[in-house]
């Protein structure tokens, strides 16, 4: 009988929450009493150790989740300071398109740190077994920052290009203010008055034809600006 009395109460305990109110329910019949009522009060003091304990355990992990969530933070904070620090180029400058490419390889080599390990691929080229893919580009590409490998040689070409570029554009840019300081040009003017003296400059290509009565120049500028020549004198001016 007592047997089967513990049993039942042990499948009681067994529904009892954390605060050991089963234990405390059983203590509290008045049957319960002898050799029984002992291994309640047994069962109770273990069942209140293992709750301190257990609410222990509990503060730890708070706490540790919280240093966990502080690290991150941190992390996450550090990261994107390094990521900002990237600033992006100003438009129209003559180191853009290297500002650009510098930005996009410092931010791509920034994310493969910082996201590398768990986005590490484990597949393998099926064409190249020995050509291991070392990152997973969807991955990265899918962590919430700018990640860019298709652009990369656009901008190195792009950088390499540019400082040719800034000088051809430096010594048009001189050519134009030099010609803007000097007149217009005149019915009767030679060519070569017209390309060392006046603000047309130097034609963008040139249209020759020969008859019996000379030679006949048509002179091409852009932008519907022609300048005709007879036998090498201005003739005619269209713009």
């Amino acid at each position: 009988m007592k047997k089967i009395l513990f049993v039942s109460l042990m499948l009681i305990v067994g529904t009892a929450n954390a605060n050991c109110d089963g234990e405390r329910r059983v203590l509290a019949r008045s049957d319960i009493q002898g050799e029984t009522r002992l291994v309640w009060e047994k069962q109770l003091q273990s069942c209140l150790e293992n709750a301190e304990r257990m609410k222990v355990l509990e503060a730890k992990w708070e706490e540790e989740a919280k240093a966990r969530a502080h690290a991150a933070a941190d992390r996450k904070r550090v990261f994107e300071q390094k990521y900002n620090s990237f600033k992006e180029p100003v438009p129209g400058s003559d180191t853009y398109a290297r500002d650009k490419y510098a930005q996009v390889l410092g931010r791509n080599k920034l994310i493969e740190e910082e996201f590398g390990e768990q986005c590490q691929s484990r597949w393998r080229d099926l064409n190249d077994p020995n050509n291991s893919i070392t990152y997973d580009r969807f991955c990265l590409s899918r962590k919430g920052y700018t990640y860019e490998t298709h652009l990369l040689d656009f901008y190195k070409k792009a950088a390499d290009d540019e400082p040719a570029l800034v000088a051809a554009n430096k010594k048009a840019r001189q050519e134009a203010a030099r010609l803007a300081k000097l007149p217009g040009v005149k019915i009767g003017m030679s060519a070569d008055q017209i390309i060392k003296g006046s603000n047309w400059g130097k034609p963008k290509s040139v249209n020759r034809t020969i008859n019996s009565s000379g030679t006949h120049e048509q002179w091409v500028y852009g932008n519907g600006n022609y300048l005709y020549f007879t036998n090498g004198i201005l003739t005619t001016i269209q713009n």
